[in-house]
């Protein structure tokens, strides 16, 4: 009986030793994570420079750098761009993924906390590039300096105007604050077309010497309106879709937005459910490009001679190749 409580005696003994021993373990390995200097640093370096919340307040972003500046507003939930007195319309994709690379949280190493370095690492007030979120009349919501690139040439450095610490990290800035304001805008001719909405083509080139057209849809095939050998339909579709892709070089404000009159050629497209959309072409400008009218837009676009020659295609296009 003796022996067998002095047995359990040294069972719990070793067992409390080894509790403890591993307790100890457990306290080192904790403590070797929490303090790694190379694990903390991580842990500071992740970092968001606006906080998501936040962007539901933004209601003007301000935007410079070499190429410029552009002002983007938000006016009924919709980002535009106003010039002139007319809100012109913009990427609403382009400015969402935008403000993901703001208020998305990245590793942004501390490279700096002295004023002294803002010169050297281009982040000073009046020569970076800068990006602005307002909110309300109040102070802005970010205003953020983007400065040099770093040695590698993938990262930037960044400060906050008014603060002194500098940041670095990977480089998702400088495509949007090195870009032309046009970068911004929403060019795209037609941006609900769907090419199987399309029932029938009727184009009047803006050639001389090239005479008028149409086709009509026969289910899956095509035909010209003057009863000649049928065009080939992958050449059609294609064509369509590239009617349906189509976008304007820029904004045109050479003419009037409203009510303007173009009469060079057009291309007017009829739709399965009766509506009708015209596009109308206007003449050189002795640049190679050329304005451009929307039925269903109050715009006035700029073509280029390649988005020109794509759109107006010769009849002769879609015959079939023997």
């Amino acid at each position: 009986m003796t022996k067998k409580i002095r047995t359990k005696k040294n069972y719990t003994r070793k067992t409390a030793c080894l509790s403890a021993i591993v307790a100890v373990l457990a306290l080192i390995l904790i403590g070797t994570v929490v303090f790694d200097p190379e694990r903390t640093a991580l842990r500071n370096a992740a970092f968001a420079w606006i906080e998501p919340r936040l962007l539901d307040l933004a209601d003007r972003i301000e935007i410079s750098g070499s190429q410029g500046s552009t002002v983007l507003s938000r006016k009924n939930n919709v980002w535009v761009i106003s010039n002139g007195g007319t809100d012109y319309p913009v990427k609403q994709a382009r400015v969402e993924d935008f403000l993901k690379v703001l208020s998305g949280q990245e590793l942004y190493q501390v490279r700096s906390n002295s004023a002294s370095a803002h010169e050297r690492l281009g982040v000073v007030e009046g020569r970076a590039s800068r990006i602005v979120i307002r909110g309300g009349a109040g102070l802005p919501l970010l205003d953020l300096l983007i400065g040099f690139a770093g040695a590698a040439g993938r990262e930037v450095y960044l400060r906050k105007a008014g603060q002194n610490e500098v940041r670095s990290g990977e480089d998702r800035f400088t495509v949007y604050t090195e870009s032309p304001g046009s970068s911004w805008y929403d060019l795209r001719l037609f941006p609900d077309l769907e090419t199987d909405m399309i029932q029938r083509v009727r184009v009047a080139p803006f050639r001389q010497d090239e005479a008028p057209y149409a086709l009509s849809r026969n289910g899956r095939s095509w035909s010209f309106s003057d009863a000649q050998e049928p065009p080939e339909a992958s050449k059609v579709e294609s064509w369509l879709r590239s009617l349906a892709d189509a976008e304007a070089e820029d904004f045109s404000t050479s003419i009037p937005q409203s009510g303007a009159v173009l009469s060079a050629g057009s291309i007017f497209l009829e739709l399965g459910n009766g509506d009708t959309v015209t596009l109308r072409l206007g003449q050189d400008d002795g640049g190679n490009r050329r304005d451009a009218s929307v039925s269903v837009s109050p715009f006035v676009y700029s073509l280029s001679e390649w988005t020109v020659n794509r759109l107006f295609r010769e009849a002769s296009y879609f015959m079939q190749e023997e």
